[in-house]
């Protein structure tokens, strides 16, 4: 685990010096047979010095965003925020191995305590890997041998997205006091198959659920990407996103980079074809035209046909007539909804 560790922040230090040096521009880059267009998700290896007159050594890894002269890249075993740009200077090639891309990374790594979790879904007994490294708090050289069997949670991390869970071991979840409980409670009541009542909370308020198992079972929708709805810039990094999720509510919206949204590239379009502005020919309607009389108005007797057919409510219909009667009027206006309806 400390060799690990030290090879890790080795890794950072190259890659974030290599950040600094390297100053954006409009020329072109060597893409070595790649097409510009079909980056995004291949596989590269890129080679690093890690030590004066040592030899370079591969890192494999995947192109997770393009900009003119450069690509971004994140490598196998390293967080998405050890990523770095790889452009002319380096010394890399396309990986000839058809490999996919390990999934989107959680917020665990072996041997590393626990973060706080939020919910648990799902548990299955297995073999412990060869090699393993024991949980933090658990000694290396305890008395009594590993089992030959151990079980893992899949659980949910506080503050990241479903796409994030992750298979985790019992004891590493127990080693962290603020976990220990929910785990047993959660154990306890799937062991003596007592029904757990799903009291999911949409708010996120875990103090709401009291002592009850607030385990929604897993929806395998929570991993796709309904829509982006913002973006924001990131220093030495490309854009992250703000991500609504298929089926969840807009205050369970996360904060992804583009290796979690490597699969969801046209979300990512969908996003950027919304940010584009107006073109000028639609701009000069807008600023010479003037707004039809209030007389025009004509009030709406049905709902319009929204998304999968749905249709407005009738005081959704009033509210909306609103809108259009006030737009006619020159009057600016702003429609809440009241808290608490349903």
């Amino acid at each position: 685990a400390a060799c690990t560790a030290n090879r890790h922040r080795c890794f950072r230090w190259m890659t974030k010096r290599k950040a600094r040096a390297t100053v954006p521009g409009g020329a072109r880059m060597d893409l070595k047979g790649g097409k510009p267009g079909a980056l995004v998700g291949r596989r590269l290896t890129v080679k690093y010095q890690e030590d004066e007159g040592a030899p370079a050594v591969p890192y494999l890894g995947v192109v997770t965003w393009t900009e003119p002269g450069r690509l971004y890249a994140c490598f196998d075993g390293f967080d998405e925020a050890d990523g770095a740009w790889v452009d002319d200077s380096d010394e890399w090639g396309w990986s000839p191995a058809a490999q996919p891309a390990p999934d989107p990374p959680g917020a665990w790594t072996p041997g590393e305590p626990a973060p706080p979790i939020d919910k648990i879904f799902l548990s299955r007994e297995c073999k412990p890997a060869a090699g393993a490294v024991p949980a933090a708090g658990v000694p290396p050289d305890a008395a009594e041998p590993p089992p030959a069997r151990h079980d893992e949670l899949l659980v949910k991390w506080k503050g990241l997205a479903h796409v994030h869970c992750q298979w985790v071991p019992r004891a590493a979840l127990e080693a962290e006091h603020s976990n220990k409980q929910r785990v047993q409670r959660w154990v306890r009541a799937h062991s003596s198959g007592e029904a757990v009542e799903n009291t999911w909370d949409l708010d996120g308020d875990d103090a709401a659920a009291g002592a009850k198992d607030d385990e929604l079972g897993y929806n395998a929708d929570f991993n796709l990407v309904e829509r982006i709805v913002a973006s924001e810039a990131a220093d030495e990094a490309p854009p992250r996103f703000l991500v609504k999720w298929r089926g969840l509510p807009y205050a369970s919206c996360t904060w992804e980079g583009p290796r979690t949204l490597l699969e969801e590239q046209r979300a990512i379009l969908a996003w950027q074809a919304r940010e584009q502005p107006p073109p000028p020919r639609e701009l000069r309607v807008a600023t010479t035209r003037s707004r039809p009389p209030r007389s025009a108005f004509v009030k709406l007797t049905e709902s319009p046909v929204f998304k999968d057919g749905r249709r407005l409510r009738p005081y959704q219909l009033e509210g909306l007539n609103w809108l259009l009667f006030s737009w006619y009027a020159r009057r600016s206006v702003m429609l809440a909804d009241e808290m608490g309806l349903g």
